[in-house]
């Protein structure tokens, strides 16, 4: 008798074949496994002479054939990175084997959409082999097995295969060949690793010099150890090196160089926003950083994100225009060989993406080769690269903790393509199986295709209103469309008219004659949440800087209560007229003008006045965000973002320190009492009056109140009356459930505030873990939305 096993999951370029070849062979069984699209199928003969051969691989002899005996096993038992999400045994028709084989893969295609690990970091072992004088890896850069190693980044198309990766053009030696075919060792854990290479074959890294006399005495080019020490050197002497990494350039320098610093942000047209930090280890990072238990494993992950760290006070410190004035340092660890071996030898690292601020990161060689500032025609010192093509760009994704809970602000490199897992929208007639293609939004861009259970989303992109971006956004869709053979069957997007996206999701629905379904922006918000953590009910929060409302007003500070699909608002941050949409979103000086004007004050400026006057170029808000710039410009902290959220930062640093000194605590408990009056009811709907908040902060201001006092005592007000509305809809409802989503909730003050107050009062708090919860997660809500929109339609067309 022969058995078919079929194994559904991240089953991968994560070593599964091998794996399960090494499960067989110890209980002696005879059969083949074979890669099969995204899938695994094995082929077992099922002889009762196996287990009579192998009757100590049978220690508890329970009368079940071997081949089911393999099958729990496999229930049970999973290679480092591989996620099983099913295992199906069926009878087949009778095959006789005369060994257990791993055999050439096919496609006989799939129903669900496959799963497929991302680029997982450096492992343990392969970082002990690379550092072992006696291993013949022994400082070989990009080292790799079948638990590590680059993967979604070099994937050309399903099944997994070397032939269907970059790795195509590189032959292996005699060496390689023998640990790939498991010859010599049929427990080798290269052992079929489509990424196995070493110092004789396989790519390997070159160092490239600038034509510059001062590097006239080397060579254009150069290898191994001599490439090596020379970008140590350079880096060492305050000089910038160009990497090429998993999913893109990046550029390198010193961090405790102030002059190499400010070069670095001149070279990529980056005037404030904080670097990013690569440390060898974690114990380097607790010299400038506090490191929880949580924080610890998140950095160690496979995925290797950069993690938002507490700085530590009194401690060694970085140059000042590292960081600035943030209180958080992005800290991350090597996912590499190559950079473990530079942080090794330099220590600390600037690692930020080798592109001009808000363009896509490269990955062409040629692009690296052609770098040049914009304004100076500076270039890096050296671009140390290897032959291995980049398929698709992914940047460093993004991530920290929050109350022991992991939050990702930017997921791409380490994460995509692994599915986000969600409830399928039942209807008379069963599961939902129609595919969706969900467009996004035009920040942090990124999409998601969704079936059945599984949702995969694209990497982040970027902002679609560089054409860059836009680009890459457009060929993303098709290559993840063609390497997880999906056929959208319904697209969904954004209401906002102007935005890139939508107009993409209508012409590509238009194209394609499929349904279009527009979805809300904040109720995508808080569908995100819904659809991570499995809820089809919930009282929603979301609070951003702009979003595109159902009346054409711009909202931002929204309250719902949401049933599946169907989104009721029931309150909200009060509407402010501010002066130009875009504007608004950069000059928070001029914001802080529309308010005073809102609460009868006259703004010193008078052509604000007159364009608030007459209605020129305004726009009703009920932004949070635009609250969160207005209070910090009034405070005198900043009055202009040159970079997202730089003011909001600045406010939440200030509330940070009060929060930090006992004595302004006291104070801004004191002064709460200044903020009265915030919740109100207007047209059946809660309201949270920003003139209300507004003169509060004023009042407190005029009383001489110091910046972290008001700031602090403005965070733990709003955070009241968010209880406060939350508390009102319950009452209509019975809805313990609460999720928070938004950029704004990136604010881990008035996150963690708003959840204490509301977790007191025995309200469940949910928010976005699996995605981000700004707009590189909304593209999930859409889909989690539009699929129960369409599941609807379809059981009213049954009935009728």
């Amino acid at each position: 008798m022969t058995y078919e096993i079929v194994i559904t999951g991240a089953v991968q370029g994560v070593g599964y074949r091998p794996f399960v070849a090494r499960l067989a062979e110890e209980m002696n069984l005879k059969g083949e496994v074979r890669n099969d699209g995204g899938i695994v199928r094995i082929l077992v003969s099922d002889d009762p002479a196996d287990k009579e051969s192998n009757a100590e691989a049978f220690p508890d002899d329970t009368g079940e054939s071997p081949a089911l005996l393999l099958a729990q096993r496999l229930q049970e038992e999973a290679p480092e990175g591989a996620l099983v999400l099913k295992v199906d045994v069926t009878w087949t028709s009778e095959r006789h084997f005369d060994r257990f084989r791993i055999v050439e893969s096919s496609d006989s295609g799939q129903e669900e959409l496959a799963v497929f690990p991302p680029d997982l970091g450096l492992c343990s072992v392969c970082e002990e082999q690379m550092l072992d004088p006696a291993d013949r890896r022994f400082r070989y850069p990009l080292i790799s097995c079948a638990s590590c190693g680059p993967r979604w980044s070099i994937l050309r198309q399903l099944p997994y295969d070397r032939e269907t990766t970059a790795m195509e053009k590189f032959e292996m030696c005699s060496a390689c060949e023998t640990e790939y075919t498991g010859r010599m060792n049929r427990l080798d854990r290269r052992r079929h690793a489509q990424t196995i290479s070493c110092h004789d074959c396989g790519p390997q890294m070159i160092l490239r010099l600038p034509d510059r006399e001062e590097a006239a005495a080397h060579e254009k080019e150069l290898g191994g150890e001599e490439a090596f020490a020379e970008a140590v050197r350079i880096l060492k002497d305050g000089g910038i090196v160009m990497l090429k990494a998993v999913g893109g350039y990046q550029l390198l320098a010193s961090p405790f160089s102030e002059e190499t610093t400010a070069r670095l942000r001149q070279m990529k047209g980056r005037e404030k926003k904080p670097f990013a930090i690569l440390f060898r280890d974690v114990e380097a990072i607790r010299s400038f950083c506090s490191v929880s238990a949580e924080e610890e494993a998140l950095l160690k992950s496979s995925a290797r994100p950069i993690v938002l760290l507490e700085r530590s006070t009194g401690q060694p410190d970085f140059a000042p225009n590292v960081c600035g004035e943030s209180r958080y340092l992005g800290a991350f660890l090597p996912a590499t060989g190559i950079q473990t071996m530079l942080t090794s030898a330099c220590g600390p690292l600037i690692a930020t993406s080798a592109n001009l601020s808000d363009t896509p990161i490269p990955i062409r060689d040629e692009e690296a080769f052609q770098f040049r500032a914009p304004e100076t025609g500076d270039t890096p010192d050296g671009v140390y690269y290897h032959e291995r093509e980049i398929l698709r760009p992914l940047d460093d994704s993004v991530a920290a903790v929050i109350g022991k809970r992991v939050s990702l602000i930017r997921r791409s490199r380490g994460y995509v393509p692994m599915p986000v897992f969600v409830e399928e929208a039942a209807g008379k007639e069963g599961s939902f199986r129609e595919c969706i293609f969900a467009a996004g939004a035009d920040l942090k861009s990124s999409f998601c295709l969704q079936k059945g259970s599984r949702t995969i989303l694209s990497q982040y992109l970027g902002d679609l209103e560089d054409y860059g971006v836009l680009r890459n956004y457009q060929t993303a869709r098709e290559d993840m469309i063609r390497v997880f053979h999906a056929a959208p069957e319904i697209v969904a997007c954004d209401l906002h008219p102007g935005y890139y996206s939508t107009r993409m999701a209508r012409e590509y629905a238009s194209k394609k004659d499929l349904p279009l379904i527009q979805v809300q922006h904040h109720m995508a918000h808080v569908a995100s949440v819904m659809a991570e953590h499995r809820l089809e009910e919930s009282i929603g929060i979301a609070f951003d800087g702009t979003g595109y409302g159902t009346d054409g007003a711009l909202w931002g500070g929204e309250f719902f209560y949401a049933e599946g699909a169907d989104f009721e608002r029931m309150g909200g941050l009060s509407p402010v007229l501010l002066l130009g949409a875009d504007e608004a979103s950069r000059n928070a000086a001029m914001t802080a003008q529309c308010y005073l004007k809102a609460i009868g004050k006259t703004p010193a400026d008078p052509l604000i006045a007159a364009a608030l006057d007459n209605q020129i170029n305004t726009v009703l808000s009920s932004s949070a965000g635009r609250l969160f710039d207005a209070v910090c410009a009034l405070l005198e902290l900043r009055s202009y973002n040159s970079y997202e959220a730089e003011c909001a930062i600045a406010l939440e640093n200030a509330a940070a320190l009060a929060m930090a000194d006992e004595t302004l605590r006291v104070k801004a408990q004191e002064a709460a009492a200044s903020f009265k009056d915030l919740v109100l009811v207007k047209n059946s709907r809660f309201v949270i009056s920003q003139t209300a908040l507004i003169r509060a902060v004023l009042s407190l201001k005029e009383s001489g109140a110091p910046a972290p006092v008001i700031a602090l005592s403005f965070h733990e007000a709003l955070a009241g009356a968010i209880y406060e509305v939350v508390r009102l809809i319950h009452t209509l409802t019975e809805e313990k459930k609460v999720c928070l989503s938004g950029g704004v909730f990136a604010n881990r003050i008035l996150r963690t505030q708003t959840e204490k107050l509301l977790r007191i009062h025995g309200f469940e708090v949910y928010w976005n873990e699996c995605v981000p919860g700004n707009d590189g997660g909304i593209c999930l809500g859409q889909a989690f939305i539009a699929q129960r929109v369409r599941n609807r339609k379809n059981h009213q067309d049954h009935t009728r």
